[in-house]
């Protein structure tokens, strides 16, 4: 099996600096930076969504699209 996030997961994760944090610290490169593609899928996302773009842009939930799109793409 392979596990990976993005670093967009991280640096939220970061921001708590709990247990989960420093187990995440421990294994940082399952995280990666997004690729054009999944830019790209974020674009498309804001687009057809624009709450969650805002919602990002306030950093509440900054990793979300990112998320959802290496979901998407994965899928």
């Amino acid at each position: 099996g392979y596990v990976f996030s993005c670093q967009e997961v991280y640096l939220e994760l970061k921001r708590q600096n709990d247990d989960l944090f420093r187990w995440c610290h421990a294994r940082k490169s399952m995280f990666q930076l997004p690729t054009a593609e999944v830019l790209r899928e974020i674009g498309a996302l804001a687009a057809r969504f624009p709450w969650l773009a805002a919602q990002s842009k306030a950093r509440l939930n900054r990793a979300d699209p990112f998320v959802i799109a290496h979901a998407k793409l994965s899928s």
